[in-house]
């Protein structure tokens, strides 16, 4: 196929993501939660995905979740760790022009509109983990977590 003068590229695609009202009043609910509450569940998230019968069987077997919370909590951390310069690049940008126009399930679905292109397939495609992202950086302070303090994630 011919590119005319031009070098073909690969583009990359971004999905489509509708985040459900309920989710977003799910997620604004943890905005009046601690920070550690968002880390478990977003890697309770990252478990349903990654280990489906681990997860089934935690549940299943009524297992305390609040004992998994260290190793969720952890395994959330990792995640974000893993992608956060490429969040920062992204959601940043997005902050120094829309600081202050958004607030509360607005800016949690903003956000996620963001995250999608900060975050790689498969989890840019899944509701939950981008809209528990967004909690997490709005818990973190976004002007923090874009100055040089930022550099880390969040604790």
């Amino acid at each position: 196929m011919a590119t005319r003068g031009r070098k073909a590229t690969q583009r990359r695609v971004r999905p489509k993501v509708r985040i459900p009202d309920i989710l977003l009043k799910d997620a604004a609910k943890m905005l009046g939660r601690p920070l550690d509450d968002a880390y478990a569940s977003l890697g309770m998230q990252l478990e349903v995905l990654e280990r489906p019968m681990v997860a089934a069987t935690w549940i299943g077997e009524g297992t305390d979740l609040r004992s998994q919370r260290l190793y969720l909590g952890d395994k959330a951390r990792e995640f974000l760790k893993a992608y956060w310069k490429n969040i920062r690049k992204y959601v940043c940008a997005w902050w120094d022009k829309n600081k202050d126009k958004y607030a509360g399930e607005a800016l949690i679905a903003q956000l996620t509109v963001v995250l999608v292109s900060a975050i790689p397939p498969p989890w840019n495609a899944v509701a939950g983990v981008l809209a528990l992202v967004a909690v997490i950086l709005i818990k973190a302070g976004l002007d923090t977590v874009c100055e040089k303090a930022g550099e880390e994630v969040p604790r």
